[in-house]
């Protein structure tokens, strides 16, 4: 099968010209780093709407989500 591939690929590499072919590997580069820069700001966003909800959070909220028992604490 990983022959099968590599033979893909040579024929699909004769067939066009080196630069085209250059052309379309600079273009497939180009389009994964927009993919990772589109998935960082993602988390960045997603981190961002976490903590603006962890801030408009009431103080009875907080209380429910801590880990603490503080029915120890009356």
């Amino acid at each position: 099968m990983n022959k099968k591939n590599q033979n893909e690929k040579n024929m699909v590499q004769d067939r066009l010209n080196d630069q085209l072919f250059n052309k379309l590997k600079e273009k497939k580069l180009a389009l994964k780093k927009q993919e990772i820069q589109a998935e960082q700001n993602e988390k960045k966003r997603l981190i961002e709407e976490q903590k603006k909800k962890e801030k408009a959070k009431s103080f009875e909220e907080l209380l429910e989500g801590s880990n603490q028992d503080w029915q120890n604490y009356k």
